[in-house]
């Protein structure tokens, strides 16, 4: 055997073991006993003690809006806005410009009056400046009067969008606050930042995502939004340069199916750092928003004519694109928030099986799976669908999910309703709409919060920790390249700091080393 170029001594893994592990090149090549592979040394080895940390593979993050997240690190955080005049405040000491002023983060849940600034007072602020602010969710923004003229909401052009809201005064005036798809044709005024913009941007949400101990992603897409292909070149550069150190899947946009199926191309394309990932689409929005698609009303103001929510998607939409989708060997994975839009989920994906369409290379995935009713539980684990859930956002939302649904809200995030049921869990954050780091995901299912939110889904430190790693590899796509730590497979991997039983309890004080491919990428 060739001698090692990494040696990682006395580390203590998930199973409790104390073990040594050795790579060659980018390849785990031996894991043994602590202290047995000293002979594996030579000069150039770099060695590096861990005296009993917690050794685990790399992390995936199995949803994140990488194009988002990584603009939005530079952009005004309003997540501390306690109110709409916290809000305005933080907005009035900006730093001046005329370019677009954007924010994201806002959360009226927990605010005195519930009421966002109107556009009026943002241009008390703002003037001339388009400005547009997301919701924490990503789902509803509220902008001035440049950035609603400039998307065409306030000349008459578009008084009504399908699948979005745009919420008016007493005079049918925009207010500025718009929702789904509404918020989305505002959005689509902003200009694109430039390829090199955008790769700077990238390179630095990596070096982020690496100190907290991630080396995986599934980059989702936004309903109707044009990112994807940009993300897709930009990151095919990167990695033509040697420059990008994190495995990623690329969602495409549902909106794109015609073009990729012209092209040939499916689930899985590309190399072991790019590849395509699953078809997106939406069937509705988000429970923040009062436009989750419930099978009974909100305990307090849905939208929709019904007070039910909304479908982003018309159904018969979604069952064509399902279709035309599986049979050309795309995997899909479909954003579903409430009951009655999971429901439809499983519907379709049975219709599926039924039409004996070819099986997925890699499993069909719910993202969210955020309310879910009995009878739906253990369907999704009969059908072989993968849970991709966001553990965190159960500490966002647990008040609001509590005084949106009232008694309901027990029929959110079921975590171990699902994993008793032989679900496929995988998690990620849906940064930017939550916090990035994991250990706010671990800490979310293995606690659920303080007093604990509903404590019978509690998960044990083993399925929360498979669901980063093993699980979450699997359902991306990397089965047999990564995800546990064996010989043969790459060596992703991350050093927790701390005592190794209270990393285990996702307690750690952060990250010592990440190694993506056999290389140090960070280290504390």
């Amino acid at each position: 055997m060739p001698k090692a170029d990494l040696i990682l001594l006395d580390g203590t893994v998930l199973e409790g073991q104390r073990v040594d592990l050795a790579v060659v090149g980018s390849t785990i090549a031996e894991i043994a006993p602590a202290g047995k592979l000293q002979h594996l040394r030579h000069s150039k080895t770099l060695i590096h003690r861990l005296e009993g940390r917690l050794l685990t593979p790399g992390l995936w993050d199995t949803h994140i809006h990488l194009y988002h997240w990584s603009q939005a690190r530079k952009q005004l955080n309003l997540s501390e806005c306690s109110s709409r005049e916290h809000l305005l405040k933080t907005l009035s000491e900006a730093e001046p410009g005329t370019d677009w002023l954007l924010g994201h983060g806002w959360s009226t849940g927990t605010w005195p009056d519930r009421n966002l600034p109107t556009r009026q007072e943002l241009d008390g602020i703002t003037g001339d400046r388009p400005t547009l602010l997301w919701s924490a969710d990503l789902h509803s923004a509220v902008g001035n009067t440049a950035a609603l003229s400039l998307s065409g909401l306030l000349n008459g052009e578009r008084l009504e969008i399908e699948g979005g809201v745009i919420e008016r005064d007493l005079d049918g005036s925009p207010t500025g606050w718009v929702k789904e798809l509404a918020a989305n044709a505002v959005r689509q005024a902003v200009p694109e930042p430039s390829r090199r913009q955008l790769a700077d941007l990238l390179l630095e949400g990596a070096q982020e995502l690496h100190s907290y101990g991630i080396t995986g992603v599934c980059d989702q897409r936004i309903k109707d939004q044009e990112d994807g292909r940009l993300m897709l070149s930009t990151l095919q550069e990167l990695e033509a340069e040697g420059a990008w150190k994190l495995r990623t899947s690329v969602n495409v946009a549902a909106h794109h199916l015609d073009l990729v199926l012209a092209l040939g191309l499916t689930t899985g394309f590309g190399s072991e750092r790019v590849r395509l990932g699953h078809l997106k689409l939406f069937a509705d929005g988000t429970l923040g928003s009062r436009t989750a698609r419930m099978l009974a009303p909100f305990a307090s103001g849905g939208c929709g004519i019904d007070g039910r929510g909304l479908y982003l998607t018309p159904p018969e939409e979604m069952r064509g694109t399902f279709q035309r989708a599986a049979r050309a060997g795309w995997s899909i994975s479909v954003h579903a928030i409430g009951d009655q839009a999971n429901r439809l989920c499983l519907d379709l994906f049975e219709e599926l099986d039924r039409l004996e369409v070819p099986r997925p290379r890699i499993p069909h995935r719910i993202e969210h799976v955020q309310i879910l009713d009995d009878a739906d539980v253990e369907r999704l684990a009969k059908l072989n669908i993968t849970a991709s859930m966001q553990p965190g956002h159960l500490l966002d939302d647990r008040a609001a999910a509590d005084e949106a649904l009232g008694e309901r809200a027990r029929l959110a995030y079921r975590l171990a309703d699902l994993q008793n049921a032989g679900a496929r869990l995988v998690f990620g954050s849906d940064a930017p709409v939550s916090q990035v780091d994991p250990s706010y995901g671990l800490q979310a299912a293995l606690y659920r919060g303080t007093p604990s939110w509903y404590p019978e889904q509690i998960l044990t430190p083993d399925v929360a920790w498979k669901s980063y790693t093993e699980k979450a590899a699997f359902a991306s796509g990397w089965k047999g390249v990564t995800g546990r730590l064996r010989v043969g497979l790459r060596a992703d991997l991350a050093v927790w700091k701390g005592e190794a039983e209270q990393a285990l309890l996702g307690k750690a004080d952060g990250i010592q080393l990440t190694v993506f491919d056999g290389k140090v990428v960070y280290q504390r």
